[in-house]
């Protein structure tokens, strides 16, 4: 897989297993249903992004915040995700939130975990896991059965809050300027951003089609013809949320196949944010992985009785 590249005291592929086995550590409380959603294993990659960029923020928010530290998820789901051809379940991004370093005392959390499905089905099944899971988390936990655009002006935040915000939908949903007026309230809000290739091939139909422009600058209001998605988004993040400092990720299914690029955006401070470059070091790890390898591990047997398992079924 070529991932050799040391991190740390570890390897690339130690680190991903790492992660992958935090991913599928769920509480037994926590059981599939099958309102959950099912994805590609490239699905995972966006989970590891996500999941190890809180081990940065978790403490640096804890040591500064005079506030609260608080996530968002802006498409959350129903908590849980099938992998799809498997029965193989991990954590969705909203679980993350709400159970990082839940089982390690004396680690930060986060102290609101908010998290917005418009789908009546998973968000009835995030409200149930929720409510399980306050029992035994930190956080203060709230599942949001509204649009995101319109409710996230719902969620009071102050200039001392720090806040990770994730925008993770299928294809255009978000309207940008919405997030972008939350996100001024604090300089402390760090945004996680992930972009499906479907919204270049719109970009290519809105050349020749006004409908697909007006859709277009919807989700990105600074939109033109003469600039790229991707330099509209970067323009978009650098001139208007101030954000300066950049991690990206493609994600692919196999060898070059993209499916969306992950983008982390924050400001850059006085201190440099010596973090981004430690967290670029992990991305680095995740360019050299696609879908089909994440498959082969997930799929791998972990142990001896989970052999035979597998030897019986087959």
């Amino acid at each position: 897989m070529g991932l050799v590249k040391k991190i740390g005291k570890d390897d690339c592929l130690s680190k991903i297993k790492k992660q992958l086995e935090y991913l599928r550590d769920i509480p037994s409380e926590i059981q599939p249903y099958s309102g959950d959603l099912s994805y590609g294993p490239h699905t995972v990659i966006k989970l590891m992004f996500l999941n190890y960029y809180m081990g940065f923020f978790l403490p640096i928010a804890k040591k500064y915040a005079r506030g609260k530290v608080i996530f968002i998820d802006a498409f959350g789901g129903s908590g849980l995700i099938n992998i799809k051809g498997t029965d193989i379940y991990v954590k969705g991004s909203s679980l993350c939130a709400a159970l990082a370093n839940y089982a390690r005392p004396n680690k930060p959390t986060f102290d609101e975990v908010y998290s917005f499905e418009i789908n009546p089905e998973r968000y009835e099944l995030l409200k149930k896991r929720f409510e399980i899971l306050e029992k035994k988390v930190h956080p203060n936990l709230h599942p949001i059965n509204k649009d995101v655009n319109t409710a996230i002006y719902e969620i009071e935040i102050n200039k001392e809050d720090f806040v990770l915000l994730f925008i993770d939908p299928e294809g255009l949903e978000p309207q940008m300027i919405n997030f972008l007026i939350f996100a001024l309230q604090s300089e402390h809000v760090d945004i996680i951003l992930n972009i499906s290739s479907g919204v270049r091939r719109v970009a290519g139909m809105a050349k020749i089609n006004p409908t697909y422009e007006k859709k277009l600058r919807e989700f990105l209001p600074n939109y033109r013809a003469d600039i790229s998605v991707y330099d509209a988004i970067d323009e978009l993040f650098t001139k208007y949320f101030h954000k300066m400092a950049e991690v990206s990720t493609q994600v692919n299914i196999a060898g070059k196949k993209e499916i969306y690029t992950l983008t982390l955006r924050v400001r850059k401070t006085k201190g440099g944010t010596p973090f981004v470059s430690r967290f670029e070091e992990f991305t680095e790890c995740l360019r050299k992985v696609s879908g089909d390898h994440i498959y082969k591990i997930l799929t791998t047997p972990r142990s001896i009785e989970e052999w035979d398992n597998t030897s019986e079924k087959n």
